[in-house]
């Protein structure tokens, strides 16, 4: 299994003391970052159905192995629902990639307030926040297109078990040293992915407590 991936803290709630109604580029980095918790809320909400997708597919597969590719039409019936199943999966992980994409656009606006900051080792800290978020970005980019490799390994594999004409054992062990290789890959990403956001969200909350904010944290 794949999943699950860390999520940001959710949520933080901040105790100001104004004086007016101004807000001060600390308290508009603020409000964006949080902005951007709840933005993933919905990211976060693919995680469980993705975790069960993942388990019913392995134990179609399974089931199939226990058949053996002779008892072609309970293999058809398997293989057919399994496609199903990884259709599913594609449909959740587009909508994932879709939520924290939202995300992401309005995280583009913190790097302009960073850069209106006026103590230099606030703005340094913010600049290594930032450069901590779009790693993490750029590495699901990277997770989301081999996940959507994976689905379409699998997808060849069922369609194979599929085929009326025999199938030569080479051929289907092809298929998933194929699919072993990208689940490989995508466990390092995916390690990879929740160390950045454990990392984004220490630095976040040293932010804040730097920035003067006095913050309320709440982690679910």
């Amino acid at each position: 299994m794949v999943k699950k991936y860390l999520v940001l803290f959710i949520p933080i709630t901040i105790v100001l003391f104004l004086s007016g109604c101004s807000q001060s580029t600390e308290e508009k980095i603020f409000d964006t970052l949080e902005e951007v918790v709840e933005q993933e809320a919905s990211f976060e909400n693919q995680q469980q159905p993705l975790v069960e997708l993942e388990e019913k597919e392995n134990e179609l597969y399974n089931e199939i192995i226990d058949l053996g590719l002779k008892e072609k039409e309970q293999v058809n019936q398997l293989s057919d629902e399994a496609l199903d199943v990884l259709e599913q999966q594609r449909e959740r992980i587009l909508k994932e990639k879709e939520s924290l994409e939202d995300g992401k656009e309005i995280f583009l606006e913190v790097e302009e307030y960073i850069e209106e900051l006026e103590n230099e080792q606030l703005k340094e800290d913010g600049e290594q926040l930032v450069a901590t978020m779009n790693e993490r970005y750029t590495v699901y980019e990277s997770l989301h297109e081999q996940y959507l490799q994976k689905i379409e390994y699998s997808k060849e594999l069922y369609n194979l078990f599929k085929q009326d004409e025999e199938i030569s054992l080479e051929t289907i062990e092809s298929q998933i040293n194929n699919i072993n290789e990208t689940l490989k890959t995508l466990q390092q990403l995916n390690e990879r992915f929740n160390e950045l956001t454990e990392q984004y969200n220490t630095e976040k909350v040293a932010f804040y407590e730097k920035a003067g904010l006095n913050v309320n944290l709440k982690e679910e």
